[in-house]
């Protein structure tokens, strides 16, 4: 395995470990999966900042994610852009990931010649929950576990951990948002910006959206509460309260369970005055 694991020892600098971390991908997940998901990244429109649409994420893989901002990086003398916080964001998810993947190598848990390693490496969809759970498990390593992916043997545990009587099976969950909760939030805000709506909308979804006519039926249910200020449907209870130009105090809302809240904010138009804070074109969506 010593082919594929990283000597930390030897990165000194930020070009060091860019250039480390780029060759850890194309020995993982090899070139030809690499360029493919980024000609697949690439053909996507590029957005302007004030078309919603942009924020919208491809469905590609990961790794060309990665791939493109170590490249973007070099470019820029390996370096960051500043301007954007997601790059960094990235970033420590990818060191968090060749960090633990890189112990797991080390330890001999994994092989990436297996099938069912490399196959699920290279799926898209299942590397985002496998990346949760080779975290995990280079977690129980380094505190001196002996470690198992029983799932990619056709098990249903995920992690099997063992270190002298104490024994732990562990299953992994990872929270990931929906593509049609991002598709839903778009066409709200779209459709205040068409009306020239400057509103607060609470929706609350009885279940979640998975394809296109799922979210064609909730626009419907939103123009409603638009025209009523209220909606109460089996599948979504919408409220709908416009705003003020200028507010000022706290605009007071009413969560009933925090944990769910997706939101999205949308504002051409914000300032303090000694009115207090004034907004215009302000769309936000819970």
């Amino acid at each position: 395995m010593g082919q594929y694991a990283i000597d930390w020892s030897k990165i000194k600098d930020q070009k060091s470990l860019v250039d480390s971390l780029k060759v850890f991908l194309e020995k993982i997940f090899g070139t030809d999966l690499i360029n493919k998901e980024l000609n697949i990244l690439r053909s996507v429109p590029k957005g302007r900042s004030e078309d919603l649409r942009y924020t919208i994420e491809p469905n590609i893989h990961r790794v060309a994610k990665w791939y493109k901002l170590l490249k973007a990086m070099k470019e820029r003398g390996y370096s960051f852009d500043l301007r954007f916080s997601s790059e960094v964001e990235e970033f420590i998810k990818l060191l968090i990931f060749v960090y633990s993947f890189n112990e797991i190598l080390r330890n001999r848990v994994l092989d990436i010649q297996n099938k069912s390693v490399s196959g699920a490496l290279r799926d898209r969809d299942r590397f985002e929950s496998l990346m949760y759970e080779i975290t995990v498990a280079a977690n129980y390593i380094s505190n001196g576990f002996y470690v198992e992916f029983p799932e990619l043997g056709g098990e249903r545990i995920d992690i099997y951990a063992k270190k002298d009587a104490t024994e732990a099976y562990a299953e992994c969950k990872a929270l990931r948002g929906e593509s049609k909760y991002a598709e839903l939030a778009v066409n709200v805000v779209e459709k205040l910006q068409d009306r020239e709506l400057c509103a607060f909308v609470d929706i609350t979804l009885t279940r979640t959206p998975r394809i296109s006519k799922d979210v064609h039926d909730l626009m419907v249910l939103v123009n409603k509460a638009i025209d009523t200020g209220m909606v109460n449907a089996p599948r979504a209870k919408i409220e709908v309260r416009e705003l003020p130009e200028c507010m000022r105090g706290p605009f007071e809302i009413n969560v009933l369970d925090p944990k769910y809240i997706e939101y999205v904010l949308a504002s051409s138009y914000v300032r303090f005055s000694l009115d207090g804070f004034e907004v215009k074109n302000l769309e936000l969506s819970l």
